[in-house]
């Protein structure tokens, strides 16, 4: 997402990451990987576990896109492809 942003944007979309760490370990982690979005703490992981992003005692990458009202609209675990994330978007 972080290299497709211009795209995201086009389509008046706002990209979140949802992390449980520390929010001080935030900055260094978007600097270290060059992230252009911010990242949510949810470091008592209940976000991820209303999002069904919980596996074996941790957290798996899922991708989720909600519309204006919250209605969830894509829901993929591990990483799609920006394409398909956007055209999801294009979709509603």
């Amino acid at each position: 997402m972080r290299d497709d942003k211009a795209k995201f944007d086009v389509l008046n979309t706002v990209i979140l990451g949802v992390n449980n760490a520390k929010e001080n370990s935030h900055k260094n982690y978007c600097e270290k990987f060059g992230f252009n979005f911010d990242l949510l703490c949810d470091i008592e992981l209940k976000l991820s576990e209303k999002l069904g992003a919980i596996k074996n005692n941790g957290v798996e990458r899922t991708v989720v896109v909600v519309d204006k009202n919250f209605v969830i609209k894509y829901y993929k675990k591990g990483m799609p492809a920006n394409d398909d994330i956007i055209n999801a978007i294009k979709a509603f």
